[in-house]
């Protein structure tokens, strides 16, 4: 099953986790005589390097078990799969901020506490080149990675602000995903709308996989971005020049729409300026 995110859309499997499972399945299938499930065909799946996905699961065995042994299965390791980021630069006394503790007190640097039997940093701080520095979201200003990365998976400290590792960017600065222009492939809205606000994930598979599409109100135009028809939302104050004499206003909703600037007239969806 899609593994669900706090971000509101899932994580779908790798392409390799896609063909163990078919492997660890063929034998059963063929002596029941059952095919693998073409809506479930590996090749819809991402490649590790392709998209942020699941590459392993940590389960329990299925041997024999005592009944004094509870069992029970892992929530699914999710592995990065993009490019890594450089290793967060420690102060150079950060060997003395792991040696063994007894209490508080034998942690000497400001926020750092004895959890374990080692000094680490106080929620929500962590290492960073001048001791315990509060983590950052995306966007968030930030003087080494694990600032960022301890809040965000893929996310790094650029020039001084928390930035998604590429080719990944940022969505609503919660989460570092992967981008898809209108006709890519996708697996969640999350992932059209990081480069066209108003579009969706058309699901040619329920819950698997589909292509972005723009909304309703919206069209396609010649640089393959999301632009508004007549009456259709818009943003920054722009309606498309194949509109006419259009202007973006709120409408009786308050919501910012195109429509037909004063005393323009709409013929075939475009604004005649009055002549």
């Amino acid at each position: 099953m899609p593994v669900c995110t706090n971000y509101g859309f899932h994580l779908p499997p790798c392409r390799s986790l896609c063909k163990k499972a078919r492997e660890g399945c063929a034998e059963a299938m063929m002596v029941l005589s059952l095919s693998w499930p073409s809506k479930f065909d590996c090749t819809r799946f991402p490649e590790h390097h392709e998209l942020m996905c699941v590459t392993t699961l940590n389960q329990s065995s299925f041997g024999s078990i005592p009944t004094t042994t509870t069992t029970t299965t892992a929530a699914p390791v999710i592995l990065p799969t993009f490019p890594s980021s450089p290793a967060p630069s420690f102060p150079s006394h950060h060997s003395v901020l792991l040696t063994p503790c007894t209490s508080n007190a034998d942690c000497v640097f400001e926020r750092a506490v004895c959890r374990g039997g080692e000094c680490v940093c106080e929620y929500p701080r962590t290492w960073g080149p001048t001791g315990c520095e509060y983590t950052q979201i995306l966007g968030g200003q930030c003087t080494s990675d694990s600032q960022c990365s301890s809040v965000t998976l893929n996310s790094v400290c650029n020039n001084s602000v928390c930035t998604c590792v590429p080719p990944l960017t940022s969505y609503l600065n919660l989460a570092c995903i992967h981008a898809s222009g209108i006709g890519d492939m996708c697996y969640n809205d999350a992932q059209c709308r990081a480069l066209n606000k108003f579009s969706f994930c058309r699901l040619a598979v329920a819950e698997v996989v589909g292509v972005c599409a723009c909304d309703p109100d919206q069209f396609i135009d010649s640089r393959g971005y999301c632009v508004p028809r007549l009456g259709g939302r818009c943003y920054k104050g722009n309606c498309p020049r194949q509109l006419g004499a259009a202007l973006c206003q709120r409408g009786r909703d308050a919501v910012l729409k195109c429509f037909c600037r004063k005393k323009a007239v709409q013929r075939r969806g475009v604004c005649i300026p009055p002549t």
